[in-house]
C-alpha cells in the first residue's frame, strides 16, 4: 500500500528548528504547514487550508486555541496572536506589527517558493527556534492575509520549552531577540524593538555567571537595554500572574 507521507529523520541534536530545516528542504509543494510534535490540526483545518490554497499572499495567517495537555482546559498561550490577527483585520494595528511580531510558525500557511527564494530556515538552537524565522517571512512576503479562524490547538506540559526558566534557554532566547532586534532596526523598524528586560531580570536569578554571559550579548548587538521601558511595569504584572498560572508546568 503506497503511503501518502514521507517521514524523515533529524538529529535531536538539531533540535525543533533543524527537524523543521529537514522537512523544508524535502518539501514539494507549493505551501508549508508547521505543526509541533505536541500540538495538532484542528477537524476543519484542511477544509479551511484548502480554501487558500490559490491565494496570492505568500504568508497566510490563522488563529488557534491552546490547552493544557493534563486538563484540557484553555491556556492563554494563543491569545495575542489571535488577538493580533483580529486587531490585523479591524485595522487597529499596522501590517508590521503581524509581519514583525507573529512569532510562531504555526498557525500559518508559508509560500514554500517565499522561503526557497531568500533561502529562508530556523535557527537550530535550544529555544526560541522559530522567532526569526517568523519575522523574515513576514518582513519578506511582498503580500500577506489573515484569517480569522481556528486551525491549530497547541498544547502545554509541564517541561515544554515554552515553560522552562534554565540557562540554556534562558540564553538562547536572549540572543535570538538581540538578533531580532538588530534587524529591525538595520531595517528602520526601531519602534518593533523586542524588550529583552524580562529576560535579563531571569538570567540573574540563573545566576551571575549567566547574567553576565546576557552582558556581553547586550555589547556584542549593541543592545539598548531600555527598549520598552514605557511597558514595564504592565509586561511585569502580565508575567508575575502567567507564572503563577502556569507554576506546576514551569522547570527551572
Amino acid at each position: 500500500m503506497e503511503k501518502d507521507y514521507t517521514l524523515l529523520y533529524s538529529s535531536p541534536q538539531r533540535g525543533a528548528g533543524g527537524a523543521r530545516n529537514v522537512g523544508i528542504d524535502h518539501a514539494k509543494g507549493r505551501w508549508l504547514i508547521f505543526v509541533d510534535a505536541d500540538d495538532y490540526l484542528g477537524e476543519r483545518a484542511f477544509d479551511i487550508f484548502y480554501t487558500y490554497l490559490n491565494e496570492e499572499a505568500e504568508v497566510i495567517y490563522f488563529c488557534s486555541d491552546c490547552i493544557f495537555s493534563d486538563t484540557q482546559e484553555h491556556s492563554d498561550r494563543s491569545d495575542i496572536f489571535n488577538q493580533m490577527v483580529r486587531d490585523y483585520l479591524e485595522c487597529r494595528i499596522p501590517e508590521e506589527k503581524i509581519r514583525t511580531h507573529f512569532f510562531t510558525p504555526w498557525p500559518k500557511m508559508v509560500s514554500h517558493a517565499l522561503v526557497q527564494q531568500h533561502g529562508l530556515r530556523f535557527d537550530e538552537v535550544v529555544a526560541s527556534n522559530d522567532v526569526y524565522f517568523s519575522m523574515l517571512i513576514g518582513f519578506h512576503a511582498h503580500k500577506i492575509k489573515a484569517v480569522d479562524e481556528i486551525v491549530y490547538v497547541a498544547t502545554v506540559n509541564k517541561g515544554s520549552l515554552t515553560m522552562r526558566h534554565d540557562p540554556a534557554v534562558i540564553l538562547a532566547r536572549f540572543e535570538v531577540y538581540l538578533r531580532f532586534n538588530r534587524f529591525i532596526r538595520n531595517k528602520g523598524l526601531r519602534q518593533y524593538q523586542r524588550s529583552v528586560m524580562y529576560l535579563l531580570v531571569r538570567a540573574l536569578k540563573c545566576g551571575f555567571s549567566t547574567f553576565l554571559t546576557c552582558m556581553g550579548l547586550m555589547w556584542k548587538y549593541k543592545q539598548n537595554p531600555f527598549v520598552g521601558a514605557t511597558k514595564w511595569g504592565k509586561a511585569a504584572i502580565g508575567i508575575w500572574k502567567r507564572n503563577r498560572k502556569y507554576q506546576k508546568y514551569i522547570t527551572r
